[in-house]
């Protein structure tokens, strides 16, 4: 990953940063050490404290151009570890205590108690809609908030609709099938996931989903600049729609055609409207809706 010893410093230092921040690995360690779980594990053991594009810019501000664009989607590789495994170490745990409450909290004939959290799922809207750039880590979020939503049973069970995997037309199908399912109290919710970058193409989705209840819906931006897309789908070979080495021109694409959500989607098509911007920004709103909300 390294063209030259140059390199190799500001990569290291590059993954220090993204790792630990500028505090330090004992700042890091003290931090987390308040806030353990189960196993004397924290939930944010390996996440990382800045984002990708933060650190590079760092570490140009002192030697512009030093890390080069392969160099930059090595970096970028090792964030996605560090969050990839934070989720898996999640799951994991999450499973864990739940057998431990479910347990204590058993009837009186042994038989096991299904225990859902008072918190699980807190203020979510049944119907959300994801919009951002290729890259930009809306199947991420939705995996996430669908995958680690505590649910036991089909009808509070929240399903994940990726236009990329599915294809247009069959998505358009599903999420039409579903939007019904929900309102007959068959199914937990939706987030579907595409790059929605019109307006246009948001409201088709309230539309195939027969016109929700407007304070049962949320328009999530994942808002990644253009460069950090452009070096997560570099450092991809099995995209779904993109070919390996062909993204730049793509997301450049879509940037051009990219309407941040209006003011009639913020008062009149949505419930909500957010607008993510950082990884922590992310994990925030993960945990307002319940995905990570370890109580």
């Amino acid at each position: 990953h390294c063209s030259d010893d140059m390199a190799r410093v500001e990569i290291i230092a590059a993954c220090l940063l993204l790792r630990f921040g500028f505090d330090g690995i004992q700042a890091r360690m003290r931090a987390e050490n308040t806030d353990t779980i189960v196993g004397g594990r924290s939930l944010f053991a390996r996440q990382p404290f800045m984002t990708c594009e933060e650190t590079i810019k760092r570490i140009h501000r002192k030697h512009p151009g030093s890390i080069k664009i392969e160099q930059q989607a090595f970096i970028f590789q090792y964030e996605q570890h560090l969050c990839q495994t934070a989720a898996a170490e999640y799951t994991v745990l999450q499973e864990s205590k739940s057998k431990i409450r479910t347990t204590k909290e058993a009837g009186k004939d042994g038989n096991r108690v299904s225990i859902q959290s008072s918190c699980r799922k807190k203020n979510r809207p049944k119907y959300i809609v994801l919009m951002g750039l290729p890259g930009s880590r809306k199947s991420s979020f939705g995996r996430f908030l669908t995958q680690n939503d505590g649910s036991t049973n089909r009808s509070s069970k929240w399903v994940h609709a990726n236009q990329d995997d599915m294809g247009r037309r069959a998505c358009e199908d599903y999420v039409g099938r579903i939007g019904a399912s929900i309102s007959q109290g068959k199914v937990g919710g939706i987030v579907v996931d595409c790059c929605n970058v019109t307006a246009t193409d948001r409201a088709k989705w309230i539309k195939i989903l027969h016109q929700p209840q407007r304070e049962n819906t949320a328009l999530v931006f994942l808002d990644s600049s253009v460069d950090a897309c452009i070096l997560r789908v570099h450092a991809r070979v099995d995209h779904p729609k993109i070919p390996y080495g062909r993204g730049e021109p793509i997301i450049r694409g879509f940037a051009k055609r990219l309407e941040p959500p209006t003011a009639k989607e913020q008062n009149i098509v949505f419930g909500r409207v957010e607008i993510v911007q950082s990884h922590m920004e992310a994990l925030t709103l993960l945990r307002k809706w319940g995905a990570s909300t370890y109580d």
